[in-house]
């Protein structure tokens, strides 16, 4: 028996997913076992704080600027990255297709060139999904699962996804409605 749920991109841009495991289920397993050993040994109070410190644990929702930020404006001006824009046309660069690399002087345009394949690096392991295409995950009945997308325009979310209840059921996310 086994169900999947889909990041569907209904957005006009590409994006790039991928999906791992759930830290927030895990610890909260991990709690629930020490919440028992915590019961026998040391009364309801330490129990308590174990699964408090569990909860703050299992809200895993993570908003950052994956592009904008950090390596984009180490290797190139915040000006640049405003005429640039998106994570396609970085990855595009050199193929005559992109306006601003082509009237780069030669030292900037190595350095955006470093700058492309630091970027591919850092999105090795996920997946381009093209508009009105789907990234699928498949498990067992509702296993929890931490999807992870970056939008072209380099923002980044982390969410929870659920496989659905029921055998060979789906459960699609949008990204314009959920990885907001």
């Amino acid at each position: 028996m086994g169900s999947s749920f889909s990041v569907l991109n209904d957005t006009p841009a590409p994006i790039w997913a991928k999906v791992g495991v759930c830290e927030g289920a895990i610890l909260g397993s991990v709690a629930t076992v020490a919440s028992v050993v915590a019961i026998g040994l040391c009364g309801f109070v330490a129990c308590g704080v174990v699964i408090a410190g569990a909860g703050a644990f299992c809200k895993v929702v993570l908003v950052t600027s994956f592009v904008a930020t950090g390596v984009a404006m180490d290797r190139m001006q915040a000006k640049r990255w405003s005429k640039i824009k998106s994570i396609s046309a970085i990855m595009n660069m050199g193929c005559g297709s992109c306006e601003v690399f082509t009237k780069l002087a030669p030292d900037e345009r190595e350095r955006m060139i470093e700058f492309q394949q630091e970027l591919k690096g850092r999105l090795a392991g996920y997946t381009r999904v093209i508009r009105g295409r789907s990234y699928t995950e498949s498990g067992t009945l509702s296993l929890v699962k931490t999807a992870t997308v970056i939008r072209d325009d380099g923002r980044m979310f982390k969410r929870h996804c659920w496989t659905a209840p029921t055998d060979g059921g789906v459960n699609v996310y949008e990204v314009s409605r959920y990885f907001e």
